[in-house]
């Protein structure tokens, strides 16, 4: 602070007196301040941040968790539902055919038109046995188990060609008989699920289901030479199923992707990582 003095008539001293005075800041206004709280406010972002990602990790954890235990218990239904047709309800139709030849064996020559009709019933009862076989077979397919995937989809492809006016391609290369379980599952559950969507709703003459292995990972494609359809208006209503396919190749941490089109066909690419110590 500066003093310089005058008088009346206008006349300033030269020699000023002055006082020094120093006002220190407050203790907001301090760099030191500053700089913690700064830290102070990346801290607790930080910490906000990392409680909300922990809170969604847990979240979708436990939604996988549920997803893969609804999952196991269908599929244990299936079992036990394919287990009931095929040793109860198939075998029992069996029995039934071969009691209806072996009467008709005992009939006389004279009853053509009851023999006729024994006959008729005998070929439906067959037929009625394969479709039990058949339906067993779609809920929990053994050969997957018994004989590995790649025999399983090549049955399966040459079972929908054969009862439907539609070519089934199957083809794959070095696939391991044995894998894990859950990825042998996924991939004939995904197959499945496409090939019937392309015979329901694509009005292809033709489809390729193709098994490849793609380094420690195996990759499926199927392809179809129908209609095709909008992707985001079907992944909308889930009409073909979509988001079920993907919900089962997420949880085996696998990756999944579908290309479609009006009138250029579809196709359904799963790849599927192994672990790396190899299946067990």
């Amino acid at each position: 602070f500066r003093v310089q003095a005058g008088d009346s008539q206008g006349n300033w001293n030269e020699i000023a007196t002055s006082l020094a005075v120093t006002v220190n800041r407050q203790f907001w206004q301090t760099w030191w301040f500053a700089c913690s709280f700064a830290a102070f406010l990346g801290v607790a972002i930080f910490s906000a941040l990392k409680r909300r990602l922990t809170l969604l990790e847990r979240r979708r954890a436990e939604q996988e968790s549920v997803t893969r235990q609804i999952i196991l218990s269908q599929e244990n239904e299936r079992k036990r539902v394919a287990g009931e047709l095929h040793d109860g309800l198939s075998q029992n139709l069996a029995l039934l055919s071969i009691e209806m030849e072996m009467l008709n064996q005992d009939l006389p020559t004279a009853a053509g038109e009851l023999t006729n009709r024994l006959q008729a019933l005998s070929a439906q009862t067959k037929g009625l046995s394969a479709e039990v076989h058949r339906i067993s077979h779609g809920l929990h397919p053994a050969k997957l188990t018994q004989l590995g995937l790649a025999v399983a989809l090549r049955g399966f492809c040459r079972e929908v060609a054969a009862a439907h006016k539609i070519t089934v391609h199957f083809a794959d290369s070095s696939i391991p008989r044995v894998l894990p379980e859950d990825v042998a599952l996924c991939l004939y559950r995904v197959a499945q699920e496409a090939v019937q969507n392309v015979v329901k709703h694509s009005g292809a003459k033709s489809a390729k289901v193709e098994l490849t292995m793609d380094g420690n990972a195996i990759e499926l494609n199927i392809t179809d030479d129908g209609k095709g359809f909008e992707l985001n208006a079907n992944r909308a209503n889930d009409s073909l199923g979509l988001v079920s396919m993907e919900e089962r190749v997420r949880l085996v941490h696998g990756q999944f992707s579908v290309e479609s089109k009006p009138a250029a066909g579809t196709h359904v690419r799963v790849r599927v990582p192994l672990p790396t110590e190899g299946p067990k």
